[in-house]
Protein backbone atom coordinates (compact mmCIF):
# COMPACT_ATOMS: atom_id res chain seq x y z
CA UNK A 1 0.00 0.00 0.00
CA UNK A 2 2.79 2.39 0.93
CA UNK A 3 4.61 1.58 -2.30
CA UNK A 4 1.59 2.41 -4.45
CA UNK A 5 1.17 5.72 -2.61
CA UNK A 6 4.84 6.52 -3.25
CA UNK A 7 4.30 5.82 -6.95
CA UNK A 8 1.21 8.05 -7.32
CA UNK A 9 2.37 10.78 -4.96
CA UNK A 10 4.15 12.86 -7.65
CA UNK A 11 1.07 12.65 -9.86
CA UNK A 12 -1.17 13.70 -6.96
CA UNK A 13 1.12 16.63 -6.14
CA UNK A 14 1.13 17.85 -9.75
CA UNK A 15 -2.64 17.52 -9.91
CA UNK A 16 -3.06 19.47 -6.65
CA UNK A 17 -0.72 22.17 -7.90
CA UNK A 18 -2.74 22.51 -11.09
CA UNK A 19 -5.92 23.00 -9.05
CA UNK A 20 -4.47 25.16 -6.30
CA UNK A 21 -2.30 27.47 -8.41
CA UNK A 22 -5.25 29.40 -9.97
CA UNK A 23 -6.89 29.70 -6.55
CA UNK A 24 -3.70 31.01 -4.97
CA UNK A 25 -3.12 33.43 -7.83
CA UNK A 26 -6.71 34.68 -7.57
CA UNK A 27 -6.30 35.22 -3.83
CA UNK A 28 -3.07 37.16 -4.31
CA UNK A 29 -4.61 39.29 -7.06
CA UNK A 30 -7.68 40.00 -4.92
CA UNK A 31 -5.59 40.94 -1.90
CA UNK A 32 -3.33 43.22 -3.89
CA UNK A 33 -6.37 44.89 -5.48
CA UNK A 34 -7.88 45.47 -2.06
CA UNK A 35 -4.63 46.99 -0.83
CA UNK A 36 -4.23 49.05 -4.00
CA UNK A 37 -7.68 50.61 -3.79
CA UNK A 38 -7.40 50.99 -0.04
CA UNK A 39 -10.47 49.04 0.95
CA UNK A 40 -12.28 50.40 3.93
CA UNK A 41 -11.31 49.31 7.37
CA UNK A 42 -13.74 47.09 9.23
CA UNK A 43 -14.10 49.68 11.97
CA UNK A 44 -17.38 51.55 11.50
CA UNK A 45 -16.90 55.26 10.99
CA UNK A 46 -13.44 54.91 9.52
CA UNK A 47 -13.00 56.93 6.37
CA UNK A 48 -10.59 55.11 4.09
CA UNK A 49 -8.20 57.34 2.13
CA UNK A 50 -9.45 60.62 3.64
CA UNK A 51 -7.12 62.58 1.35
CA UNK A 52 -9.36 61.57 -1.58
CA UNK A 53 -12.57 62.77 0.06
CA UNK A 54 -14.11 66.21 -0.35
CA UNK A 55 -16.75 67.67 1.91
CA UNK A 56 -19.97 68.10 0.00
CA UNK A 57 -23.52 69.06 0.63
CA UNK A 58 -26.42 66.62 0.48
CA UNK A 59 -27.98 68.88 -2.13
CA UNK A 60 -25.07 68.48 -4.55
CA UNK A 61 -24.55 64.84 -3.62
CA UNK A 62 -28.09 63.92 -2.71
CA UNK A 63 -30.45 61.22 -3.94
CA UNK A 64 -30.97 60.66 -7.66
CA UNK A 65 -33.92 59.31 -9.58
CA UNK A 66 -36.98 58.27 -7.69
CA UNK A 67 -36.39 58.37 -4.01
CA UNK A 68 -36.45 55.13 -2.13
CA UNK A 69 -38.94 55.69 0.64
CA UNK A 70 -37.90 55.64 4.24
CA UNK A 71 -40.19 53.41 6.24
CA UNK A 72 -41.46 55.01 9.43
CA UNK A 73 -40.77 52.42 12.14
CA UNK A 74 -44.17 50.93 13.02
CA UNK A 75 -43.46 50.71 16.74
CA UNK A 76 -42.38 54.34 16.88
CA UNK A 77 -45.45 55.42 14.90
CA UNK A 78 -47.73 53.50 17.28
CA UNK A 79 -46.09 55.22 20.25
CA UNK A 80 -46.35 58.63 18.55
CA UNK A 81 -42.58 59.11 18.56
CA UNK A 82 -40.93 61.57 16.17
CA UNK A 83 -37.28 62.27 15.46
CA UNK A 84 -35.05 64.62 13.53
CA UNK A 85 -31.33 63.99 13.19
CA UNK A 86 -28.54 63.94 10.64
CA UNK A 87 -26.44 61.18 9.20
CA UNK A 88 -22.92 61.70 7.88
CA UNK A 89 -21.52 59.34 5.24
CA UNK A 90 -19.21 59.06 2.25
CA UNK A 91 -20.66 58.66 -1.25
CA UNK A 92 -18.27 56.98 -3.67
CA UNK A 93 -17.73 58.01 -7.29
CA UNK A 94 -20.48 55.63 -8.47
CA UNK A 95 -23.08 57.19 -6.15
CA UNK A 96 -23.17 54.40 -3.57
CA UNK A 97 -22.98 55.14 0.13
CA UNK A 98 -19.88 53.60 1.71
CA UNK A 99 -21.60 51.54 4.39
CA UNK A 100 -18.88 51.64 7.06
CA UNK A 101 -18.81 55.44 6.99
CA UNK A 102 -22.45 56.02 7.98
CA UNK A 103 -22.55 57.77 11.35
CA UNK A 104 -25.37 59.45 13.23
CA UNK A 105 -24.59 62.80 14.78
CA UNK A 106 -27.07 62.67 17.61
CA UNK A 107 -28.67 60.06 19.75
CA UNK A 108 -31.51 59.18 17.41
CA UNK A 109 -33.56 56.22 18.68
CA UNK A 110 -32.29 52.92 17.20
CA UNK A 111 -35.50 52.15 15.22
CA UNK A 112 -35.15 55.45 13.33
CA UNK A 113 -31.44 54.81 12.73
CA UNK A 114 -32.23 51.35 11.33
CA UNK A 115 -34.80 52.87 8.95
CA UNK A 116 -32.21 55.36 7.67
CA UNK A 117 -29.61 52.60 7.32
CA UNK A 118 -31.99 50.61 5.13
CA UNK A 119 -32.79 53.71 3.09
CA UNK A 120 -29.09 54.49 2.53
CA UNK A 121 -28.39 50.87 1.59
CA UNK A 122 -30.96 51.11 -1.27
CA UNK A 123 -30.56 54.72 -2.36
CA UNK A 124 -28.26 55.89 -5.15
CA UNK A 125 -26.74 59.36 -4.67
CA UNK A 126 -25.22 61.87 -7.06
CA UNK A 127 -21.43 61.65 -6.84
CA UNK A 128 -19.69 64.89 -5.94
CA UNK A 129 -18.00 66.62 -8.85
CA UNK A 130 -15.13 69.05 -8.33
CA UNK A 131 -13.35 70.69 -11.27
CA UNK A 132 -14.97 68.23 -13.67
CA UNK A 133 -13.74 65.18 -11.72
CA UNK A 134 -15.97 62.79 -9.76
CA UNK A 135 -14.81 62.61 -6.16
CA UNK A 136 -15.77 60.69 -3.06
CA UNK A 137 -17.80 63.07 -0.95
CA UNK A 138 -18.44 63.34 2.77
CA UNK A 139 -22.06 64.43 3.16
CA UNK A 140 -24.41 65.41 5.95
CA UNK A 141 -28.02 64.54 5.23
CA UNK A 142 -30.86 65.55 7.54
CA UNK A 143 -33.67 63.11 8.28
CA UNK A 144 -37.00 63.91 9.88
CA UNK A 145 -39.68 61.49 11.00
CA UNK A 146 -42.78 63.49 11.81
CA UNK A 147 -46.37 62.50 12.39
CA UNK A 148 -47.53 66.09 12.08
CA UNK A 149 -48.80 66.01 15.65
CA UNK A 150 -46.08 67.97 17.39
CA UNK A 151 -42.96 69.94 16.81
CA UNK A 152 -40.16 68.02 15.16
CA UNK A 153 -37.17 70.30 14.67
CA UNK A 154 -36.56 71.22 11.04
CA UNK A 155 -33.87 68.89 9.79
CA UNK A 156 -32.04 71.66 7.88
CA UNK A 157 -31.34 73.33 11.23
CA UNK A 158 -29.60 70.13 12.30
CA UNK A 159 -27.38 69.61 9.24
CA UNK A 160 -26.01 73.13 8.68
CA UNK A 161 -23.91 73.46 11.86
CA UNK A 162 -22.56 69.92 11.41
CA UNK A 163 -21.43 70.69 7.86
CA UNK A 164 -19.83 73.96 9.01
CA UNK A 165 -17.91 72.06 11.71
CA UNK A 166 -16.79 69.48 9.13
CA UNK A 167 -15.50 72.27 6.89
CA UNK A 168 -13.50 73.75 9.79
CA UNK A 169 -12.11 70.39 10.99
CA UNK A 170 -11.44 68.70 7.66
CA UNK A 171 -12.15 65.15 6.58
CA UNK A 172 -9.57 63.34 8.70
CA UNK A 173 -10.53 65.00 12.01
CA UNK A 174 -14.23 64.60 11.16
CA UNK A 175 -13.65 60.90 10.52
CA UNK A 176 -12.01 60.46 13.92
CA UNK A 177 -14.91 62.25 15.62
CA UNK A 178 -17.50 60.21 13.73
CA UNK A 179 -15.85 56.93 14.72
CA UNK A 180 -17.24 57.51 18.23
CA UNK A 181 -20.82 58.03 17.01
CA UNK A 182 -23.57 55.40 16.47
CA UNK A 183 -23.34 53.54 13.13
CA UNK A 184 -25.38 51.19 11.01
CA UNK A 185 -25.03 47.58 12.18
CA UNK A 186 -23.82 45.03 9.66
Amino acid sequence: MRESYQRVRPTLLRSMQRWLRPIAISAVVALSAIQRIGAQAATPGTIARPEEVVIGDWQDGGPVGSLASIDYPAGERAKGHQASFAAVFVVDTTGRVEWDTIAFTSDAPPPFRRAVCEYLRRQRMRPIERDGVLRRGLLVQPFSFSLGTGPAPPSEDIAAPIREAMMRQGVEATGRALARQPHCAR
